[in-house]
């Protein structure tokens, strides 16, 4: 029991670090630009932010996003037994994930600059976004909570993947949707983004994980 607790802490050591880094990003988005961060936030960002999503600012909030969704994947993995609580591991994740982000974005960029689709793709980039930072806002929370409240509960890690794949889901669904019923696209588009955009890349990252 003790060897437990003195790993917690060990572990604390250093998460907290980077906890308080993320807390101080997602600060300075919130000052630097309050009507952008709170455009960010809201359910509608698609519909309302028109502008390029390809920014600095959105570039800042990726960083966050990337940092929090691969702690998830550390502390899921690690539950597992798939890795172990050295720091480099939660750097091979943050690497492979803002990997698998660059090249959907230089994707996205290609779609865009070839295709009669540009605003159907740049309203999908700003939808995902919004999707994930809104997520990630409220992983991180409950993150926190599961850190220090609990030490790392892995029942309450699972229901907090569960919730976040649930509202994923669902966000993404509807992105989708409205993007479907403002834009009227083809629907091969829509496949080819959902096959090529959304899927491949978790299976890329199965991938190098497991095999």
């Amino acid at each position: 029991m003790d060897g437990w607790e003195k790993k917690i802490i060990s572990i604390q050591d250093w998460v907290t670090i980077i906890f308080l880094a993320c807390f101080f990003i997602i600060s300075i988005l919130k000052y630097v630009n309050s009507i952008n961060f709170n455009y960010l936030i809201n359910s509608n960002y698609s519909k309302i932010y028109k502008k390029n999503p390809l920014n600095n600012y959105n570039i800042l909030a990726s960083l966050v996003i990337i940092i929090i969704f691969s702690f998830h994947l550390f502390f899921i993995f690690r539950n597992y037994g798939i890795i172990d609580d050295q720091l480099n591991n939660l750097f091979y994740i943050i690497f492979t994930i803002s990997f698998i982000i660059l090249i959907r974005t230089l994707t996205f960029i290609l779609f865009i600059k070839i295709s009669k689709y540009e605003k159907v793709l740049k309203n999908l980039m700003n939808g995902n976004l919004n999707i994930f930072f809104r997520s990630s806002l409220i992983l991180f929370l409950l993150m926190t909570f599961n850190l220090y409240a609990l030490s790392l509960n892995h029942i309450f890690n699972i229901l907090i993947s569960i919730s976040i794949f649930i509202n994923l889901f669902y966000s993404q669904f509807s992105l989708f949707w409205n993007t479907y019923k403002e834009f009227k696209p083809s629907i091969y588009l829509l496949i080819l983004y959902i096959c090529a955009l959304k899927i491949s890349p978790w299976i890329i990252i199965c991938s190098i994980v497991f095999i």
